[in-house]
């Protein structure tokens, strides 16, 4: 990736267990090498809710809804702006009234520039 190039970061919250999962929050910062720019989401189940059906910028999501087998899925715009190195982008979600699985709250995704 080079300086200037566009990349689209899917962020999927899926509920795996057999109840709804309520109170959940997501945060994705501002990660240095990244300029963020617009994001969407949507959410799959009756009851799944997105606090916010888009926004720009950071990711500092609450109270997200997810019914038991249903999803919620971000798709968060950046524009690199680095010309060299790695760029780490880390997502986290809490818990609220659920527990990850394994305790895995975080996903991170590694971007490498100039190449």
């Amino acid at each position: 990736s080079n300086v200037g190039d566009s990349v689209t970061y899917t962020i999927a919250l899926t509920n795996q267990g057999g109840t709804n999962a309520t109170g959940l929050t997501l945060n994705d910062p501002a990660t240095a090498g990244l300029t963020f720019g617009a994001w969407t989401c949507v959410a799959a189940g009756a009851t799944s809710s997105c606090p916010n059906p888009s926004g720009t910028g950071s990711l500092a999501e609450t109270n997200i809804a997810i019914d038991a087998g249903g999803s919620v899925t971000y798709s968060l715009s950046a524009t690199t702006s680095v010309s060299s190195g790695n760029i780490t982008n880390q997502a986290s979600v809490g818990p609220g009234s659920t527990v990850c699985v394994g305790g895995n709250c975080t996903a991170q995704q590694t971007l490498t520039t100039g190449m």
